[in-house]
């Protein structure tokens, strides 16, 4: 069999090599302003990083790269490995190359960063070699959907009528109704795109004891959802009175029917119940909506409430996993607040 030689680089001046073999292998194609956003280097975080596979003319093969996210791990102030881009041409899959790769880059880990903990959401193929190569599954991402109107989600899989041209039936209603039992008066939502001040006064006073967590600072959250190349991402808060309880990051998708709630955070947790509820009477005001969707981690203290409101599990949608050096330790009672937002995808 061939040799193949792996390196690692810096990503600028690897720009388009990383682009081009990333889309070679990939059912989705990147774009340029996509990469760049992606790999954008945080402030006071290591530069990003690309490993590479070589074949014998030197010739990029393969790739996966990590860059730096900030994550909080009991009130400590991290950075993660974030692991991604793994990408591998199609005929040099199953012979093992993949997890040479991975394993070159836990030896890179170990000696560059060793109190960093890689950390990746992989896709199922990503999963089983990173796995195969020593990496350790922290818990499952599991969907929860919210069925809102039956009659339009019906006559849609049937093809019998559009959503859009349906009127809001009567389940809709009931759940409208059902749901304002957990909005107290005192409480009221807002959709928005904008970012203010309180977002840093509130993620100040969060409590990030006991807790694995992405940095929720409003420069995160502007870098991660308002600055994401053709966003689509609408900001849900919550307040009591005048101050901020919590807040959700939110997309409607497919004809604006479905409420995907990609990321939220409450002051406390039965504001939970409240957030949710919120959101999702606004979305029946305001849009043609069948259902909404989440995705937790299976070890997120929130999902404990989703069954109040009638969040159905439709079961998981892959494992976040995690690379731990030996001078990694992170107690197993922790709580890993995963949600869909936390992939750079």
């Amino acid at each position: 069999m061939q040799n193949y030689k792996f390196t690692v680089t810096g990503y600028p001046g690897h720009e388009e090599e990383a682009l081009r073999i990333r889309n070679a292998n990939r059912p989705f194609a990147r774009t340029a302003e996509f990469a760049a956003w992606h790999y954008r280097s945080l402030a006071g975080a290591p530069e990003p990083k690309v490993f590479w596979v070589r074949d014998a003319t030197d010739q990029a093969v393969g790739m996966a790269s990590v860059v730096y996210r900030p994550y909080w791990v009991d009130g400590r102030k991290e950075y993660f490995a974030v692991l991604g881009d793994i990408s591998l041409a199609s005929e040099l899959r199953g012979k093992g190359i993949g997890k040479q790769l991975i394993l070159f880059i836990n030896q890179y880990l170990d000696q560059a960063v060793p109190a960093c903990l890689g950390f990746v959401m992989p896709n199922a193929a990503g999963e089983k070699t990173v796995a195969s190569a020593g990496w350790k599954s922290e818990g499952r991402l599991v969907l929860y959907v919210m069925p809102i109107n039956l009659l339009r989600k019906a006559r849609k899989m049937a093809g019998q009528l559009s959503a859009r041209t349906i009127k809001q039936g009567a389940f809709a209603a009931i759940v409208r109704r059902f749901l304002n039992i957990y909005v107290p008066k005192g409480y009221s939502i807002k959709f928005s795109d904008t970012l203010d001040d309180e977002f840093g006064r509130f993620w100040q006073a969060y409590p990030k004891a006991g807790v694995v967590l992405e940095d929720r600072s409003a420069a995160s959250l502007e870098w991660r959802y308002l600055d994401k190349p053709s966003h689509d991402f609408l900001i849900a808060t919550i307040r009591h009175h005048d101050g901020l309880a919590g807040y959700a990051i939110i997309r409607m998708t497919d004809g604006q029917q479905t409420c995907e709630i990609c990321d939220l955070l409450v002051a406390s947790p039965h504001n939970v119940e409240c957030l949710l509820a919120a959101i999702i009477i606004q979305c029946i005001q305001l849009y043609p909506v069948i259902e909404a969707r989440i995705v937790l981690g299976d070890r997120h203290p929130y999902r404990k409430h989703l069954w109040k409101l009638g969040f159905l599990r439709r079961g998981t949608c892959g494992r976040y996993q995690s690379y731990r050096p030996d001078s990694v330790t992170i107690d197993p009672n922790f709580s890993w607040m995963v949600t869909a937002g936390d992939k750079d995808a």
